[in-house]
C-alpha cells in the first residue's frame, strides 16, 4: 500500500512549479482514446527523465507557456527527482476527465521513494497543468501515533462555505481549565495540515510537542490543497486572501470562541511567519504572535534573491544553449521585479504574471505586508529563525525583524545554529539541492520548547 505525500512547495517553488491538474468524473472516453493519452503521459515523462526538456515544452498550452517557461520545468524537475534515487520502473497509469480536461496520472517507482506526476490535456492534446506529489515505497510508511497524554479531534473551520476545510484540534489529555491555544498558519503552496514535505511533517511535530506540555493547537488544510480545482479556475485573479488569510482568520475566531482555551495565540510558518502582522492586526485579540522563518521583506524581494542564488549555484552546470535560456529569464526575473517595485504606480501592467504569480496576487500581498502593520502591535512577539535556512536569510531577514522590532516593549529572538527551514537539522542543503527536505527527521526540541515557554509566559 502506498501514502501519498504533499509537496509542500515554500517561496522559491511558486516561481518554478506546480500547477493545479485535476481529479474527478466526467465525460467518457472511448479506449482508443484512453490508450493515446496513455501514450502521451509516458512520452511526456519519458522526456523529462531524459533532459528532453524542448520536447515537453512544445507539448504546452499557450496558457501554460507563459506561466511556466522551459528553464522552470528543467529546473523544477531536477529539484523534484533529485532525492529520489535511481529511476526503477512504471507503477500505475490511469486516465480520467474532469470537464473538457483529460486527466493522465501515473506512478513512478525510484530507490527512494514514488513519484505520481498528473498532466492535464486539452481536446488538442495540448498540457494545461503538471502537478506532482510524492509517494512512500511499499514497507517504507512510517508507523506514527499520538503520544501518550494527547489527544485529538477532529474540526472544521468556514471562512466560506463553499470551503469547508477539515482540521486537527491537538490537546493535552488531562485539563482542570481552560489551556491557551495556538493556531498554526502554514507556508505558500497547496499545503495539508501537518504542512507534510517527503516524510517530514513540522506542524504535526509542533502540536504534539506543544500538548505535551499543556497546550492546545489547530491546524488544518488549505484551501486549494482541499479544493485543487478551484485554484485552477481563478489561476489568473486568486489573492492572499482566498489562499491563506481568510481561513486563517476563520480559524483564529472559530478557537476564540471555545470556552475550552484561555488565550489565543498565532504561529506562522514561511510565508504564514510574513503574514502574522496583518493576521494580528485584523483580529485584534491575541494573546501573542510567532513568526517562524518569516520575514517582514516582500515576497518578490525574497524570490528574487532566491533565484540569484539558485542560477549562481546551477549555472556551471548548464550547457551553452541552456546558459542562454538562463541569462533570458534573468532578464525577464529583472523586468518583473522593477514593475513589482513599482506596483501601485503601474496603473497599466501588460503582463497576466509576475514572477510566475497572478498581478491580483501581487496586489493582494501589497496589502498585507507586514512592514505594514508591526507598528499597530502590542501583543508579545516570538521570532524563530534557523542559521541554515536557505529560503528565509539569518543574515538578511532575521536582523530586519531584529532592527524593525528595536523598540518593541516586548518581542523575543531565537537563532538556531544548524536548522533549516523546516526548523530541522540542516544537512548541508542549498537553494540548489533541497535533498535534506526528504530526510527523515523532526522539528528540534529546543524550537518546541522555546515556543510553549513563550506562550505559558504569555498566558
Amino acid at each position: 500500500m502506498k501514502k501519498k505525500i504533499k509537496l509542500s512547495i515554500f517561496l522559491v517553488l511558486s516561481f518554478l512549479l506546480f500547477l493545479v491538474a485535476f481529479s474527478g468524473c466526467g465525460n467518457s472516453l472511448t479506449e482508443q482514446q484512453v490508450e493515446s493519452y496513455k501514450q502521451l503521459s509516458e512520452t511526456c515523462f519519458s522526456n523529462l527523465q531524459q533532459g528532453n526538456y524542448q520536447e515537453v515544452y512544445t507539448t504546452f498550452s499557450d496558457k501554460l507557456k507563459k506561466t511556466l517557461s522551459q528553464q522552470q520545468l528543467q529546473q523544477a524537475w531536477l529539484q523534484t527527482i533529485q532525492p529520489l534515487g535511481a529511476y526503477q520502473q512504471q507503477d500505475t497509469i490511469s486516465v480520467d476527465t474532469q470537464g473538457s480536461l483529460v486527466v493522465v496520472t501515473s506512478s513512478h517507482i525510484y530507490e527512494k521513494q514514488s513519484l505520481e506526476m498528473r498532466l492535464s490535456y486539452n481536446k488538442k492534446e495540448q498540457l494545461e497543468g503538471i502537478y506532482f506529489t510524492y509517494q512512500e515505497n511499499s514497507g517504507e510508511v512510517q508507523q506514527t501515533t499520538l503520544p501518550q497524554g494527547v489527544v485529538e479531534e477532529e474540526i472544521t473551520i468556514t471562512a466560506d462555505e463553499k470551503y469547508p476545510l477539515s482540521g486537527t484540534l491537538t490537546m493535552p489529555q488531562e485539563t482542570s481549565s481552560s489551556i491557551p491555544v495556538v493556531v498554526l498558519i502554514q507556508g505558500s503552496g497547496q499545503s495539508d495540515r501537518d504542512e507534510t514535505i517527503y516524510s517530514n511533517k513540522p506542524f504535526r511535530d509542533i502540536a504534539w510537542g506543544l500538548a505535551q506540555q499543556g497546550i492546545a493547537s489547530l491546524r488544518y488544510d488549505k484551501r486549494y490543497y482541499t479544493y485543487a480545482e478551484e485554484a485552477q479556475k481563478i489561476a489568473d485573479s486568486i489573492t492572499v486572501q482566498q489562499e491563506i488569510t481568510d481561513d486563517a482568520l476563520a480559524a483564529l475566531e472559530l478557537v476564540q470562541n471555545d470556552a475550552r482555551f484561555s488565550k489565543v495565540f498565532l504561529l506562522g510558518h514561511s510565508q504564514g511567519g510574513m503574514l502574522m502582522p496583518y493576521l494580528a492586526a485584523q483580529n485584534g485579540k491575541l494573546a501573542g504572535a510567532i513568526s517562524m522563518a518569516g520575514s517582514l521583506r516582500s515576497l518578490w524581494e525574497i524570490m528574487y534573491d532566491q533565484n540569484i542564488q539558485l542560477a549562481e549555484l546551477t549555472k556551471n552546470t548548464l550547457s551553452e544553449q541552456q546558459k542562454t535560456t538562463l541569462f533570458q529569464q534573468l532578464l525577464q526575473l529583472e523586468s518583473d521585479v522593477q514593475t513589482l517595485k513599482n506596483l501601485k504606480q503601474n496603473q497599466d501592467i501588460k503582463q497576466k504574471t509576475l514572477l510566475g504569480l497572478p498581478v491580483s496576487y501581487w496586489i493582494s500581498l501589497e496589502e498585507t505586508e507586514g512592514k505594514q502593520y508591526i507598528s499597530q502591535l502590542q501583543i508579545p512577539l516570538l521570532i524563530l529563525q534557523g542559521e541554515k535556512d536557505f529560503q528565509v536569510y539569518a543574515d538578511i531577514d532575521y536582523p530586519l525583524w531584529q532592527e524593525t522590532l528595536e523598540q518593541y516593549p516586548n518581542a523575543t529572538f531565537h537563532l538556531y545554529p544548524n536548522l533549516n527551514h523546516l526548523m530541522m537539522p540542516s544537512k548541508g542543503g542549498t537553494i540548489a539541492d533541497t535533498s535534506e527536505y526528504a530526510q527523515p527527521d523532526t522539528v528540534d526540541s529546543q524550537v518546541i520548547t522555546d515556543i510553549a515557554q513563550f506562550i505559558h509566559s504569555n498566558s
